[in-house]
């Protein structure tokens, strides 16, 4: 799963150029959404007591939606997709059966190798439609990748599934790309890229929005592109922010001429969001949207952003810390990732509206001797959300 740099069973290394705290100030700053911790730490799920096997891991940002029968299904989901279930957000518990699972494809044309249910979208609570973070590891495939290296042979997509019995089972629809990358599988490249781990859906106005990462190769920059559509149950349907419209279908390139021009997305306020939103909402009270971050450098920790268009965002202000990792100085330390805003008493039932007050849930990675492993949590923490003072 995507993280900066990628978070997996991998030595986990935090650059310092992550964090610039050097932005200036917009307009967005003056309305700026300030979220403050109000409680303690509270276990959603350890893995030690909860996971159904040893890969049952919240390996990217929480996310819910309430089913036609009013129960609530999370997921922080590793690529064997399981879900908790339960009334609501507090008593959702592990069901042990598998919900999804990419099929382990050896050719990256299929996009179909493994997928990550990373967001969702659902009108009746029957059927749901969702967002998934495919990832292609080559390193898995000698001959498609001489080095072995996760990192070196990383090509990701953002695809669809569909569930049509409230989000027990999800299948892949017959049109599944979202997002692809403009060009086909290259082992040459070196290091992860694509577009990686949708947020959360939300509206504005009569369409739909999603934010995903995008990683630097070709004329493709580094940083976060805003998706659009009118219909999110249809793959096909999203449209990319260009830098003057939502015109660009980033589309499936093993489809397409390989001498087409690329199609890459522009990347929304790279002077604010220095990196990946993980975490995307509408505040109810303020009607803006509010993103979180996941920040290393010399002051980890998560930030939250906002914004009244979604494409310009505000200052980031850290909301809580994470425990830097050093070389050499990193035994019994953990590190938390993947941030995410959930209200239980949201009243959408995708769970992207939030009040006054919500959690903040995040995953808290556990290491030895610097490298990552399998026991990873899923904790939230409480938090007040109110307008900020001032810049």
């Amino acid at each position: 799963m995507y993280v900066r740099p990628p978070v997996k069973m991998k030595t986990f290394v935090i650059s310092a150029s992550l964090l610039i705290l050097s932005w200036a100030g917009v307009d967005n700053a003056q309305a700026q959404l300030l979220v403050e911790p109000s409680g303690g730490e509270q276990a959603v799920f350890i893995h030690e007591r909860d996971a159904c096997q040893p890969e049952d891991i919240p390996d990217a940002p929480a996310r819910a939606f309430r089913d036609a029968n009013g129960l609530t299904h999370l997921f922080a989901t590793h690529h064997i997709n399981f879900a908790s279930v339960g009334h609501d957000l507090d008593t959702a518990k592990r069901d042990c059966h598998v919900v999804y699972q990419g099929a382990h494809d050896d050719n990256p044309a299929d996009f179909n190798d493994r997928g990550w249910l990373t967001s969702f979208w659902t009108r009746d609570g029957t059927t749901v439609s969702a967002l998934v973070h495919n990832e292609f590891q080559a390193n898995l495939r000698p001959s498609l990748c001489p080095s072995h290296i996760y990192e070196q042979c990383w090509y990701n997509a953002i695809t669809a599934a569909l569930s049509t019995d409230g989000g027990f089972h999800f299948t892949r629809p017959a049109n599944v790309i979202v997002a692809a990358p403009a060009f086909r599988f290259d082992n040459t490249v070196g290091h992860p890229v694509g577009y990686f781990s949708p947020t959360n859906i939300v509206k504005l106005g009569d369409d739909y929005y999603t934010i995903v990462g995008a990683g630097e190769v070709g004329a493709q920059k580094r940083g976060n592109c805003l998706l659009r559509t009118n219909d999110p149950s249809r793959a096909d349907s999203w449209r990319a922010w260009d830098g003057s419209g939502f015109n660009v279908r980033l589309g499936n390139p093993y489809h397409e001429p390989a001498n087409q021009p690329p199609q890459v997305c522009a990347v929304i306020d790279p002077d604010h969001l220095r990196d990946h939103i993980d975490s995307l909402v509408q505040q109810a009270s303020t009607g803006r949207y509010l993103g979180l971050i996941a920040f290393g450098g010399p002051h980890p920790g998560f930030y939250a952003t906002d914004s009244s268009d979604l494409l310009h965002w505000s200052e980031p202000r850290k909301v809580m810390d994470s425990a830097p990792l050093i070389a050499g100085e990193c035994d019994n330390r953990s590190v938390l990732a993947y941030p995410s805003l959930l209200d239980p008493h949201s009243p959408s039932r995708n769970y992207n509206v939030v009040d006054d007050t919500a959690y903040v849930y995040f995953t808290r990675f556990h290491f030895k001797n610097c490298v990552g492993s399998l026991d990873r949590d899923l904790m939230r923490v409480p938090v007040t959300i109110k307008a900020a003072a001032g810049p």
